[in-house]
This record gives structure tokens, sequence and C-alpha cells, in this order.
């Protein structure tokens, strides 16, 4: 009798674990799918608002300026992202691979975009011609 108790135990011990293994599994994958959200959604709020203060200084003519704080993602892909024609593309690590967020401006745009992720201070400058992108400091 005590045999067969203690193997019943062990079944249900061994099923239990199997169950909690398979929810700790999912919350992991789900977790995950979230942050990679999260860093997607801070992208696409850095490359908007980059965006908008170009067309907004660009409007106001040459020699207008304006400082702006982004958040970038700390996923961010610093070789992925760049700012060329009238694109800014903001390219983030979600998993295995790289994806673009990118915000078009009505203006021409030059520059370059911090390294790493976190808060940076930028500076967008109304040229002739075109918007001058850069860091702050």
């Amino acid at each position: 009798m005590r045999g067969q108790a203690s193997i019943e135990l062990i079944v249900v011990l061994a099923v239990a674990l199997v169950v909690l293994a398979a929810m700790v599994f999912s919350g992991n994958e789900q977790l995950r799918g979230l942050r990679a959200s999260s860093e997607l959604a801070k992208a696409n709020i850095a490359a908007t608002s980059l965006s908008s203060a170009a067309d907004s200084v660009s409007s106001q003519g040459v020699g207008s300026r304006e400082i702006i704080r982004i958040d970038l993602p700390e996923s961010l892909s610093a070789s992925g992202s760049f700012i060329k024609g009238k694109l800014v593309n903001i390219a983030v690590y979600t998993g295995d691979t790289v994806s673009d967020v990118n915000s078009k401006s009505a203006a021409s745009l030059s520059g370059s975009l911090p390294k790493s992720g976190g808060v940076h201070l930028m500076r967008i400058e109304s040229r002739q011609g075109f918007v001058e992108i850069s860091e702050v400091g």
C-alpha cells in the first residue's frame, strides 16, 4: 500500500511539474512579445517625433531650430538605423529578426541617430534646402 501511494504521489508531482513548465514557457513567450511591441512603439514615437520636428522647423525657415527629447529602444540596431532623404528609419531587434520602423518627413533630411538606446536630446535645425538632425552634446 505504501509503495502504491508513493508512486501515485510521484506521478501527481510529475504531472504538476509538466503543467507548471508549460505555463512558465507560455508566460515567457508572452512577455517576449510584449517587450518587442513596447520596443517597436518606442521606435515609432521617436521616428515620428523627429520627422514632425523636422517638418516644423522646415516650415519656419532657414535657421530655425528645435531641441527634442527622444527615447530610443534598448534593442536598437544602430547599423540599421538611419536618416536619409526624407526618411527617419529606426531598426529594432525583435527576437531573431530586425524590424524597421520609419517616418517620412516633408523636408529633405540630413544627419544621424544615436548609436545606443535610451533618452537622447536631439537638435533639429533648418538649413538651406534641408533639415539637419543631430544629437546635442
